[in-house]
């Protein structure tokens, strides 16, 4: 049994989420808690998909410890897990669980970063709205 009772990031990350957090207030990411930024980063490396490749810097003291994670949270890590293994058995290990979560965030922190530097593109808020709407997009062409 895994006694891992936190998540980590690559110390890297650290210096692209202050960046995120300095470069203005999207979505509240100036008062937004590390476990959330770090779930949306998740989100946005599965998504976009891409080289998920694990860390290379871990960042010693951890991003923020497990019990901060509500159910739901929890939850969200599931399926991004079970999406990628196929494999239920696999959802107890905790620790290939937890890396595959850090290492799909390590790749949606740089996305995350890149989006909101491109400033060509049209606000952070739209650009965000229109990548939703491809998702929907996929999401509704896989279930029918």
């Amino acid at each position: 049994m895994s006694k891992r009772d936190r998540l980590y990031i690559d110390k890297k990350d650290s210096v692209i989420i202050n960046k995120i957090k300095e470069s203005g207030n999207y979505f509240n990411f100036r008062d937004i808690q590390n476990k959330d930024i770090f779930l949306l980063a998740m989100s946005f490396g599965k998504a976009k998909g891409g080289n998920i490749y694990p860390l290379e810097n871990r960042d010693g003291g951890g991003f923020f410890l497990e019990n901060y994670l509500s159910a739901k949270d929890k939850a969200l890590i599931n399926a991004v897990f079970i999406e990628e293994y196929k494999d239920l058995n696999l959802i107890t290990d905790k620790e290939k669980k937890y890396d595959y979560a850090q290492d799909c965030a390590h790749l949606g922190f740089k996305i995350l970063y890149d989006i909101i530097q491109n400033k060509e593109e049209g606000t952070f808020e739209k650009r965000m709205l229109t990548m939703l709407d491809d998702l929907y997009e996929n999401i509704k062409d896989k279930i029918n």
